[in-house]
């Protein structure tokens, strides 16, 4: 409480420890070809996921992506070329579904504001994609980071 002496009041300050704001891809054995680049996660501005497609899916699919409060490695499978890979997948509950369409060579989602809302500093996220088109359905390489103060 600090006295406010214009008006024989006390003014109430609040000190928030900011976390800051990070972001990391990691990539699965599996099928990630198609990357995922978050931008750093900070209350009160724009946030992005660009996605970069590593296989020949036709123009016009759709990308969803999935937004969540945690991570973990999703289930083993025999690879195609041989041996045991692991698909990375998002678990947790979910804060978003954003869902939009690629050209055949990269997509992306309108940026999303994140709420202004301190109870989001500190919290961490991770986000992947699916991508469909030309016959094709993957995941892409999924990312995790931290919600940081502005």
């Amino acid at each position: 409480l600090v006295p406010d002496d214009t008006n024989g009041t006390y003014d109430v300050y609040v000190r928030v420890r900011c976390a800051p704001p990070s972001s990391a891809s990691f990539v699965g054995d599996g099928l990630n070809a198609d990357v995922l680049t978050p931008v750093n996660a900070r209350i009160g501005q724009g946030w992005s996921a660009p996605l970069l497609l590593g296989h020949g899916h036709g123009a016009g699919g759709s990308i969803v992506l999935v937004v969540r409060t945690s991570t973990f490695n999703g289930p083993n499978f025999t690879s195609p070329i041989g041996g045991r890979a692991t698909e990375l997948l998002i678990a947790g509950p979910r804060l978003a579904l954003l869902t939009s369409t690629h050209d055949g060579s990269s997509g992306d989602i309108p940026p999303q504001t994140v709420p202004d809302r301190f109870a989001l500093v500190g919290l961490s996220w991770a986000a992947q994609y699916t991508v469909t088109g030309g016959g094709f359905a993957d995941l892409s390489t999924a990312a995790a980071g931290v919600v940081g103060c502005p």
